[in-house]
């Protein structure tokens, strides 16, 4: 039987989505015109058409619905290229378990005899009996059953059907990337085991998202929190969010229904008042702090200045891949803000601190006097002095003046 199953499994073209399949009709919320919101559940329940076939390994199972084979296991129901041989089980059609004995009679109705009473109990409208595990086995009204001696119970075979995802609305998606939260970026927390479609962010020209793998937050991709770049959608109950990953170094972006995100409680910018150079060329200013194309607001190139008013530092983001500056920039309509790496920029401070007086340790008002009086006298002898030759000059001119007369 392993064999079987490992030889069938490598058959399997695993489709991105479940298969929605059987006399369920194609549901209206997924047409080719897509749908305007995220699905808070996949779960759907298999149904058959023509249940003709059926093994069983372990939690996996085979299915052989009206010429089509599928293989069902975590949750998932995948068809298989190609039929592979339905002959695997332990016994068929009759055998002992327990105290019973389980056989078809003369009018082909399968009947649970109990060995110990001799009573034979028929199990109406039963077909394609088998017994796996210690387990037995059958099928009535294109569903499969478990038998416990004369009574049986309905293996239910739940699913998740992610077809939805390929046909979820991207329009406006872009637009509002660009204008979301640009004055202060909003983190959100996820709800654990919340639905999360991967997408390609930068993908946003066409009718529909670029859906990749569907997982549940916090379960499979250990999720918790996440950077909100935008809502979307039918009252806006599609949110789209970047998440970090573990290393802090990647990041992958997500579709995902509103209803499960709750705005942080976060002051996320620091404020900073800086003057900027840019120092790297064909860059941009981002719309939010995650470099990618969506987010993309102005191209910038080396030699350009910018204002700085405010800094998001991953310390204190943990949801960030790097710490971005909140610049201030010109549009044609006036000033708008974006964010920048730290590493985009050179920043300098706008205003130069007044350079700073060293007093004079040994200065006194008493000094200060003895300074003015020193000055005063070293004018009064000046002044004497000067007097002095003066009076000595006309002195003589006298004498010479009287001996000559």
């Amino acid at each position: 039987m392993k064999k079987l199953l490992a030889l069938t499994t490598s058959l399997i073209a695993v489709i991105s989505t479940a298969l929605n399949f059987g006399a369920a009709a194609a549901s209206a919320e997924n047409t080719q015109s897509g749908i305007n919101f995220y699905p808070q559940d996949f779960s759907k329940e298999a149904v058959f058409e023509k249940l003709e076939n059926y093994e069983i390994s372990g939690e996996k199972m085979l299915f052989l619905d009206n010429g089509k084979a599928y293989e069902y296991g975590s949750e998932r129901l995948s068809p298989l290229e190609e039929i592979p041989a339905f002959d695997g089980y332990e016994e068929k059609d009759k055998f002992s378990l327990g105290s019973f004995y389980y056989s078809f009679n003369a009018d082909n109705v399968l009947t649970a005899y109990n060995e110990l009473t001799t009573e034979s109990e028929p199990l109406e409208g039963f077909s394609i009996l088998k017994k796996y595990g210690g387990k037995a086995y059958a099928v009535k009204e294109n569903a499969l059953y478990e038998l416990n001696g004369a009574s049986y119970e309905k293996i239910p075979l739940p699913y998740l059907d992610y077809s939805a995802v390929e046909t979820i609305n991207a329009e406006g998606a872009a637009q509002a990337i660009k204008e979301h939260s640009k004055q202060t970026p909003e983190f959100v927390t996820l709800k654990s085991g919340a639905f999360m479609t991967e997408i390609d962010i930068d993908k946003l020209d066409g009718e529909f998202f670029s859906a990749g793998e569907t997982y549940k937050a916090e379960t499979d991709i250990n999720a918790k929190t996440a950077l909100l770049l935008a809502t979307c959608g039918e009252s806006d109950k599609i949110s789209i969010v970047m998440v970090c990953a573990n290393d802090g170094k990647k990041s992958a972006c997500y579709i995902m229904h509103s209803d499960n995100t709750t705005a942080a409680a976060r002051e996320a910018v620091s404020p900073k008042e800086l003057g900027a150079t840019v120092t790297v060329d064909d860059a941009f200013i981002y719309s939010t702090p995650y470099v990618c194309k969506s987010t993309q607001l102005k191209a910038i190139n080396s030699g350009e200045p910018l204002k700085v008013v405010g800094e998001v530092k991953k310390s204190d983001n943990p949801e960030l891949v790097r710490d971005f500056y909140k610049v201030e920039f010109t549009t044609e309509n006036g000033t708008d803000v974006g964010y920048v790496p730290f590493g985009y920029v050179s920043p300098f401070t706008y205003i130069e601190d007044d350079p700073a007086e060293k007093p004079d340790p040994d200065h006194s008002e008493e000094n200060l006097i003895k300074e003015v009086i020193l000055v005063i006298v070293v004018i009064v002898l000046v002044l004497a002095a000067g007097g002095y030759i003066i009076f000595v000059i006309t002195s003589d001119k006298n004498k010479k003046r009287n001996k000559d007369k």
